[in-house]
């Protein structure tokens, strides 16, 4: 391997071409530098698993690194790094600037190793299938180490760089990359010091004011409850926790996809005719590339009977009979909330959405939401708003409108709309039944039990979760209010229901779905408390069910709920 080696060496023109070790440990192939001679070091599990030309390909993308010098970068990357932990932009920078020099060490390499950009392809993938194989340890941190690639984003990224870039001298291009390198490591260390000073962006009276169109100037309000006491049960079963906020229903073929206590790493899929048990699709936690590092948040239901699945920074697409079909990271990484938006994913974003195009790259909607300022904290309330707003924003879709639900710290949720035209507006949040006047925030028990946590009012409208009806209407349902379920709202007039609760019976009871004109209703898990009193637990559903809709007061809107309407001309509800 030495002599290989040697061979790469000469044709990249080092002048002393650096010894090459091998080591039983658990590592990626990387260049190690902390004074004194540089060593290359290929781990025996590589050497055990690659034929001769992947091993040729392996060292010359390792010598790449040693060619341009990264390991002095590695230096400078580690003292910015540790002296500017707090700021993400800091972060960002380190992880730009790695990707970029992967692929110019990939460019370098193909050149070097004398394959063909193809052969080069398949050992990059080779090696990534190996790594993802066999948990490897992370790498020093003064060391320039093979990249595992679990960003299926950025392992697409590089081999369109391989397959697509022209031959180049391995001597050539050197200062180029690392002048770039350098201009970005030293763009995001001033972004340290040039972070304007604005003011909180998360307050509500700010987002108000944008300078979109608002809908309902000419609402009519109908007042409608749930009918208990005729429906179905769907499911009844003491043994199962379902989370009423996380959920996805397939209409035409009847599905539910929920997350259960029962199985905390999977989407598990139930009938809705007979509640009978279907699959479970795994979501595991981790790094890999089937798998989420920051958890699973979110289900929708894709085309064709699949479910996409999202959590922070990575959306996983499966078949209709719950296989892996793809995979998509997109550019901003905070985002944890999915829908089919017009036959691909979208994602929503601090000022729009990410939508996945069809070859897989990103589309913003807006255009000019791409480029995402960095956002800095510079108190935990200024985090909190941060994660509230933004991270937690909820969305839902139809195929040619995004709607994204933001929500804050005091105040109603605002629903923004983003049209794939590029168009961006906002649907008016009814206030009816609304009392914020004298609010005070209140403690809650938590889903995982006894402990207690701080949460801003208990009023209807503010944590609402969208969904869209069989007639494209949207559905605004929350549960931190016992007498206002939430709201159907036209996107087109502004025409809007309001779903009131009766909160002496509807306490455990969370409306979730409109189906035709009928509500899918989540049952939590209810208990006696030691002050005679009773305590009701969210995310705990062992019971669902299906119950019409009646109308109590108000005028129904056109073609809203066309049985309602019926109803208006002459029922017992008139």
């Amino acid at each position: 391997m030495q002599r290989l080696a040697n061979e790469i060496g000469d044709t990249l023109g080092l002048p002393r071409v650096p010894r090459v070790y091998t080591t039983d440990a658990r590592v990626r192939p990387l260049v190690w530098w902390a004074g004194g001679r540089v060593r290359v070091l290929i781990p025996s599990m590589f050497v055990a698993e690659l034929d001769e030309t992947e091993i040729r390909a392996v060292l010359a993308h390792e010598l790449a690194h040693v060619r341009r010098r990264d390991y002095l970068v590695r230096v400078v990357e580690l003292l910015a790094c540790s002296a500017y932990w707090w700021n993400p932009v800091v972060w960002w920078a380190k992880r730009r600037m790695r990707s970029a020099e992967e692929s110019s060490c990939d460019i370098l390499a193909v050149a070097a190793s004398k394959l063909t950009r193809d052969r080069y392809a398949e050992s990059l993938l080779r090696v990534v299938e190996i790594m993802s194989a066999v948990p490897v340890a992370r790498a020093p941190a003064l060391a320039s180490a093979a990249d595992s690639c679990r960003d299926s984003r950025r392992l697409e990224q590089r081999l369109r760089t391989v397959l697509a870039t022209a031959s180049v001298s391995p001597t050539r291009g050197r200062l180029r990359v690392a002048g770039a390198a350098g201009l970005a490591c030293g763009l995001s260390l001033g972004l340290v010091y040039c972070t304007p000073g604005a003011p909180s962006a998360f307050a509500q009276p700010q987002l108000q004011a944008l300078a979109v169109p608002e809908a309902g100037a000419d609402n009519r309000i109908g007042v409608l409850e749930i009918d208990y006491t005729t429906g179905r049960t769907i499911i009844d079963d003491e043994s199962r926790s379902m989370w009423a906020t996380d959920l996805a229903v397939d209409r035409s073929r009847g599905i539910l996809y929920v997350i259960d206590a029962e199985e905390r790493e999977g989407i598990m899929a139930f009938s809705l005719e007979t509640g009978a048990w279907i699959r479970t699709i795994r979501t595991p936690r981790g790094d890999g590339l089937r798998e989420f590092p920051g958890g699973r948040w979110s289900t929708a239901v894709a085309p064709d009977g699949g479910l996409y699945v999202s959590g922070p920074g990575r959306v996983l697409e499966h078949h209709a009979l719950g296989t892996l079909v793809g995979t998509w990271s997109p550019a901003w990484q905070k985002g944890t909330r999915v829908c089919d938006f017009g036959g691909e994913p979208a994602i929503p974003m601090r000022s729009g959405v990410m939508r996945r195009r069809p070859d897989g790259t990103d589309d913003p909607i807006p255009a000019e939401a791409e480029e995402e300022d960095a956002f800095i904290a510079r108190s935990h309330e200024d985090a909190s708003a941060f994660n509230t707003t933004h991270v937690g924003a909820r969305i839902a879709c139809t195929g040619s409108t995004a709607f994204v639900v933001r929500s804050y710290l005091d105040g109603p949720d605002s629903v923004f709309t983003y049209h794939r035209s590029g168009e961006v507006g906002r649907v008016a949040v009814p206030t009816d039944f609304a009392e914020w006047e004298g609010c005070e925030k209140r403690e809650v028990r938590t889903p995982s039990g006894p402990s207690v946590g701080r949460t801003p009012c208990w009023v209807w409208n503010r944590a609402l979760t969208p969904s869209m009806d069989d007639r494209g209407n949207l559905v605004l349902f929350s549960e931190v209010d016992f007498d206002t379920a939430g709201t159907i709202i036209n996107p087109e007039t502004g025409c809007y229901a309001i779903v009131r609760k009766d909160p002496s019976t509807d306490k455990s009871r969370i409306p979730v779905r409109i189906l035709g004109d009928s509500v899918l209703v989540f049952h939590n898990h209810s208990e006696p408390n030691e002050n005679g009193g009773t305590t009701y637990y969210t995310d705990s559903a062992n019971r669902v069910s299906l119950h019409p809709l009646r109308r109590v007061g108000g005028e129904p809107c056109p073609g809203m709920l066309p049985s309602l309407e019926q109803v208006g001309q002459g029922g017992p509800h008139e």
